[in-house]
């Protein structure tokens, strides 16, 4: 199958301004996206994207996101400071995103890199 020349080039335009695999939080592992909440069942969920493509990487659906097993938040907050993967058992610290980055339509909360909390 050929494409013709002037169709290729189109279609590789669009598929390169979409936001199919665009890194955000550049130098962290994950990216956590701004909650939906459910509010019949006050459930929240939050996506965890893979910063490097945008990927959904798991949603973590909370009641409480300060008691969950997936983050640990900033003493009296509900900002969140650690990223906890239950996959892999792995901690991640996190920072506001206030660079307003997105993932689709979902904007960027919380970057998190590898390591724990310290001090």
């Amino acid at each position: 199958m050929q494409f013709s020349t002037t169709l290729l080039p189109s279609l590789l335009a669009v598929l390169g301004g979409s936001n199919l695999a665009s890194a955000v939080c550049t130098g962290n592992q994950f990216a956590i996206g701004t909650p939906s909440a459910n509010a019949a069942s006050g459930i929240s969920t939050y996506t965890i994207y893979n910063a490097g493509t945008c990927a959904v990487s798991q949603t973590a659906p909370v009641t409480n996101v300060c008691i969950s097993q997936y983050f640990l938040c900033a003493l009296g907050t509900t900002n969140i400071e650690e990223y906890d993967d239950p996959v892999t058992g792995l901690s991640y610290t996190c920072s506001a995103d206030t660079t307003a980055e997105k993932c689709g339509s979902d904007t960027i909360t919380f970057c998190c890199k590898y390591g724990e909390i310290t001090g």
